[in-house]
């Protein structure tokens, strides 16, 4: 008998996922202005976000392991998605994209922040006592030794919900290149809303089958 997958995720990470990707898409496409000057802040903002969600995938740490950028951040992959989708958000001089970053957001991920609440070990209390969880601090925590970068765990990047993000920050990136350049009307954006959408659902039954609609088949009473 087949196993069947089974997702544990938290309804608050299903929901800050969401409105990081298709929220985000529809805030930002939809009421965009972009200029010059925003495109450059915007594209520093997800710079420095992209450089550090890699690092952060370069170690791919967990506690009690400590090392990388978790040394100044509890929840480094977190901080970089958000300085990207900010730095979106600048980039297409959005209201809602902006009070989608700035407020909603960083609520919802900080109510899922901790993974390892659970554990009670000494070093880890002292750890999350010394070291933020969305805010880096210029004060590093001591690194776990022998605990080095990977450039193929940084550029591989195994988890799903990562790609899928990244993968959806490019298309907004590319949507506002092409609309400062061309002037896109408005209906553009849920247009390309549509097909990221549309591709994302095609992806979600490639990499979970249980998407898929399958009629059942019979079970030969031989064959239990």
């Amino acid at each position: 008998m087949a196993n069947d997958r089974k997702l544990d995720i938290h309804p608050t990470q299903t929901i800050a996922n969401t409105l990081s990707e298709e929220g985000l898409l529809l805030a930002t496409l939809i009421l965009t202005e972009p200029t010059l000057l925003s495109l450059k802040w915007g594209a520093v903002l997800s710079i420095v976000g992209t450089l550090l969600v890699f690092w952060e995938h370069g170690y791919v740490d967990k506690l009690p392991v400590i090392s990388g950028p978790y040394r100044f951040v509890r929840n480094p992959h977190r901080v970089g998605i958000w300085l990207i989708a900010f730095g979106l958000a600048v980039a297409a001089r959005s209201f809602p994209g902006l009070l989608l970053v700035l407020i909603l957001l960083p609520w919802l991920q900080y109510l899922d922040h901790e993974e390892h609440r659970g554990l009670v070990d000494s070093q880890i209390l002292r750890y999350r006592f010394h070291v933020p969880a969305l805010i880096p601090t210029l004060l590093p925590f001591e690194a776990t030794p022998n605990r080095w970068f990977s450039w193929k765990r940084a550029i591989r990047i195994p988890d799903w919900s990562s790609r899928s993000k990244l993968i959806c920050f490019a298309a907004i990136w590319s949507y506002l290149l092409v609309s400062y350049n061309l002037r896109l009307p408005w209906w553009g954006a849920i247009i390309a809303a549509s097909a990221w959408i549309l591709i994302k659902l095609f992806l979600l039954q490639r990499k979970f089958p249980l998407f898929y609609f399958r009629k059942k088949r019979a079970v030969s009473p031989n064959a239990l």
